[in-house]
């Protein structure tokens, strides 16, 4: 990382001070290498709990797995190329904005093309090759009935059930079986999240934000966060109408709120500012993970090469 690159990423990192404090109560922070077994992350595996939330920790991958340079799409991934310079995902972005602008296209069809173009973006942040993969995640839990943002004059704005999708990123890790001869097995467990909101911003002027409101848009991730991974610190990611936006979950936030924008003033970016997005969505992929149990996820990094350590 260049001395510039290292500026821009230390002003959106998380702050190593604030880490340290939430840490001071937890296990020896523990950090996977090719050299040494990983470690589970916050779920309990020793019951069958790691399989009821949601279905965040499951089976190892297939023989029908990406490559290690690439998806199943033959998409490059982070290591090998820029998102803005592969026609592929610029299509698929293309393809989700554009539908805002498009006459007769339904918001299942809308739906389907943020799915596809957020399912290939994270498979391209967060390679197989490294250790990563990227599952449908449901927010039912906290959107059952859509998810209601509080406006201007007493007012809210809906956003339907149906117009919300998402997606779980999770990382691989050895954990020990219930056997007694110190057998591991390779699961899954959850690393970041984003979630997609399908709206046509025509009344976001009239939205309240994260410091007026008692309840945010990001806030559809806490429950994911906090419950469902058993997180710490973490970065997630929201998509709503044409824009992307970055909160950072903090288990310990202040006056109760998780959820904060994350990023200074690029916290939000028009998705067709695609070198914008790609610089930050690297942030996001290369930051590090905590999680309650002390564990450290190690996140996805642009340099690697496969087999070396």
């Amino acid at each position: 990382m260049d001395d510039d690159h290292a500026k821009r990423y230390d002003s959106v990192a998380l702050d190593a001070m604030e880490v340290e404090g939430h840490l001071a109560h937890a296990t020896k922070v523990r950090e996977y290498s090719s050299e040494q077994s990983y470690y589970s992350p916050g779920i309990d595996t020793s019951s069958d709990n790691v399989n009821e939330h949601e279905g965040d920790a499951e089976q190892a991958p297939s023989a029908t797995s990406p490559s290690v340079d690439g998806n199943s799409d033959g998409i490059p991934d982070l290591t090998r190329e820029k998102m803005h310079k592969i026609p592929q995902l610029v299509s698929l972005v293309d393809s989700y904005c554009s539908s805002y602008t498009e006459p007769n296209v339904t918001v299942s069809d809308q739906v389907d093309r943020g799915k596809a173009m957020a399912l290939n973006l994270l498979e391209h942040y967060f390679p197989l090759s490294q250790g990563f993969r990227v599952v449908p995640h449901s927010f039912n839990i906290m959107a059952k009935e859509g998810w209601s943002l509080q406006c201007k004059k007493g007012m809210f704005h809906r956003i339907p059930q149906e117009n919300i999708a998402g997606f779980c990123v999770q990382k691989v890790y050895d954990v020990p079986t219930a056997t007694a001869d110190g057998t591991l097995e390779a699961k899954w467990f959850p690393h970041s999240y984003l979630a997609l909101m399908v709206d046509d911003l025509s009344t976001y002027e009239t939205w309240l934000s994260d410091r007026q409101g008692t309840v945010h848009r990001g806030d559809i991730l806490a429950f994911s966060f906090g419950f469902t991974a058993e997180i710490l610190l973490g970065v997630g990611i929201l998509i709503v109408g044409d824009h992307i936006e970055f909160y950072k979950y903090d288990h310990n936030g202040k006056d109760n709120k998780e959820m904060a924008p994350w990023g200074g003033p690029n916290w939000r970016i028009n998705l067709n500012d695609k070198p914008l997005v790609n610089q930050y969505l690297e942030y996001v992929a290369e930051t590090i993970v905590f999680y309650t149990n002390g564990v450290k996820g190690i996140g996805s990094n642009k340099r690697f090469k496969p087999g070396s350590t």
